[in-house]
């Protein structure tokens, strides 16, 4: 079994504008306003939520995902918030392995890994992630259910 992280290191103190909203974080607080689009035009929602310790604004989940530390079978627990949805869900990062890939400027030693929804059982396609073996770790290919993303990481 591989580690967790109880508290990830990432959430900042402050705000976050978006062209829907803002929204500030405080201790473990997350209040504002997003604004969104219905049928009858668009309708702006208070957010005032109380946040679990260690919950970060999902927006941040690429950033946060190079600092961990990377070896085979780590395991992480992240709680994020997603203010578009209001919602606060757990997913688990699991690093199942190493490997090499070829992206557009060469062959890369990666790390990959599965994200996972804990919080939402109904759906079974994780993310796969791959991020470089070497540090600062670079990701360099993100595949969802739905798409594929290959990134240009610098070297190595």
């Amino acid at each position: 079994m591989g580690l967790f992280l109880p508290t990830p290191p990432v959430r900042a103190s402050g705000g976050r504008l978006s062209s829907n909203g803002e929204v500030h974080y405080v201790g473990q607080r997350a209040s504002g306003f997003e604004s969104r689009l219905t049928r009858s035009g668009p309708t702006r929602i208070s957010i005032d939520t109380v946040l679990p310790s260690g919950t970060f604004d999902n927006l941040a989940l690429m950033e946060l995902i190079l600092t961990l530390d990377w070896h085979p079978a780590a395991q992480y627990a992240l709680t994020m918030f997603y203010i578009d949805e209001g919602s606060i869900t757990t997913q688990r990062l699991t690093v199942v392995g190493e490997e090499q890939i070829i992206i557009p400027i060469g062959s890369r030693n990666v790390f990959r890994a599965e994200l996972t929804d804990l919080t939402d059982t109904t759906t079974e396609a994780a993310v796969s992630i791959w991020v470089t073996t070497t540090k600062p770790h670079r990701i360099v290919k993100v595949r969802s259910a739905m798409e594929e993303t290959v990134l240009v990481a610098p070297s190595p």
